[in-house]
């Protein structure tokens, strides 16, 4: 709602308001290194995720957040989405890796690759689902050029869309 915000910081913290703005407590320090994305299923089950394949999460809406498993790939992580408790995607930098998306079906335990064309040399930068099945994500080259991919199909597949020319996409709806 209007009122719970949460803020992540180049830090590396993560802040929270449940008055819309007013106060602000902070709620976890994750560390050094900066949360570059964050996701809430609801007002409780939320991740965040960093640079240097950093991941937290929290089923009790903040009071409490979880260091999760590391992705293994030592990527920045760049974008989250959570589906529920337990399933989460993450896209990476790829930029030790070359493995920019990675799906938990286990709250952040272990963690699952997929690949899509061109994944061995973009970076996932934004994305978003409509439902289990339907989702699109970002990505860019290191040009920068800007490509769209949807999958139709949960993430186990991804089809690369036809965009107008670009020099790199940041964000989608």
């Amino acid at each position: 709602d209007q009122y719970h915000i949460w803020l992540g910081t180049s830090l590396g913290k993560i802040w929270f308001s449940d008055d819309g703005g007013e106060t602000w407590t902070e709620q976890v320090d994750t560390g050094a290194n900066a949360v570059n994305a964050l996701r809430f299923v609801d007002e409780n089950i939320g991740y965040s995720v960093g640079n240097v394949d950093t991941v937290f999460y929290t089923i009790d809406g903040g009071a409490h957040w979880t260091a999760g498993v590391a992705t293994g790939t030592g990527d920045d992580l760049l974008w989250v989405f959570a589906f529920n408790q337990y399933r989460v995607i993450v896209g990476t930098d790829s930029s030790v890796s070359s493995t920019p998306l990675l799906m938990s079906y286990d709250g952040a335990q272990t963690w699952e690759v997929r690949t899509f064309t061109g994944s061995t040399t973009e970076t996932v930068v934004d994305g978003d689902f409509f439902n289990d099945l339907v989702g699109i994500i970002l990505t860019n080259t290191a040009g920068p050029v800007g490509s769209v991919h949807i999958t139709v199909n949960g993430w186990r597949t991804w089809e690369e869309l036809v965009v107008p020319t670009n020099s790199g996409l940041n964000a989608v709806r």
